[in-house]
């Protein structure tokens, strides 16, 4: 009887070992790992390293003539072609009604609680 008890744990152990992938009577082996992932960033095709652009939002200067008009804290430029609110020096000191030129850029990454585009003035004549 012990030998039918021995032979029975023997089949069992291989069995196991088997469910494992591993042959009987041996440790079972380690995982494999993946290599390891590059740490450099791919350059960009058709790019050179190093190279700039500029930024997308990047608008050439412009001159405006209109008309201020002054709604809360905003001051705004209503021209034939639409509204713009201005920003920058000398903004503040425009009064309603004046007509004006201004000179500078459109600046729509500045977000306004006013009507109208965002303009940034770097000169205003009057």
């Amino acid at each position: 009887m012990a030998v039918v008890l021995l032979t029975l744990v023997v089949a069992a152990g291989c069995s196991a070992d088997a469910q494992r992938g591993s042959p009987a009577g041996t440790a079972p082996s380690r995982p494999a790992t993946a290599a390891p992932l590059p740490t450099g960033a791919a350059p960009t095709p058709g790019r050179s390293k190093g190279a700039t652009e500029p930024p997308s939002d990047d608008f050439p200067a412009r001159t405006l003539t209109g008309t201020v008009r002054i709604t809360g804290s905003c001051i705004e430029l209503v021209t034939g072609a639409g509204l713009w609110t201005l920003v920058g020096p000398g903004v503040a000191d425009l009064r309603a009604g004046e007509r004006v030129e201004v000179h500078g850029n459109p600046a729509p990454q500045l977000e306004l609680p006013c009507a109208g585009g965002a303009f940034a003035v770097a000169r205003i004549s009057r």
